[in-house]
């Protein structure tokens, strides 16, 4: 066997790594030699307020307005967010038909089932990561 034509790729994941537009008046602050956003020390509260999506398979006329409920929902139950997750999921099943979910925290991993073309990973104000899909229904 000469090895032609065994080609084993080796793909996981393929993350896109998108940083949305800034909101909020505490706009990212660039290091002047680098032009390049300042990283927090560990331990230290996170003072961007953009959100970066990691992975979406949402159509692009869908995502800016699920990324503006995502982040009014964080922004408004800053300090309950399981009623911000209640508040994603009633209104995506409301705007988008049911079976959605939404999981908000730090430090998780996740291995979901969804629908084609409806997961939205994502990480607003600093280290919050925002799950949100639709169950797929058998």
């Amino acid at each position: 066997m000469t090895g032609k034509g065994n080609k084993v790729q080796k793909e996981m994941w393929n993350w896109e790594w998108k940083k949305a537009k800034p909101v909020g008046k505490d706009e990212k602050e660039a290091t002047p030699a680098t032009n390049e956003p300042e990283v927090p020390e560990a331990g230290e509260e996170s003072k961007y307020q953009y959100p970066l999506i990691c992975m979406s398979e949402i159509p692009k006329q869908f995502e800016t307005e699920m990324m503006d409920t995502i982040m009014s929902a964080v922004d408004r139950f800053t300090t309950d967010l399981p009623k911000a997750c209640q508040y994603i999921k009633q209104e995506f099943d409301r705007l988008y038909e049911p079976l959605w979910h939404c999981v908000i925290g730090q430090s998780y991993g996740f291995d979901v089932t969804y629908d084609q073309k409806s997961i939205m990973y994502m990480f607003y104000l600093g280290n919050l990561a925002i799950l949100v899909w639709k169950f797929v229904t058998f």
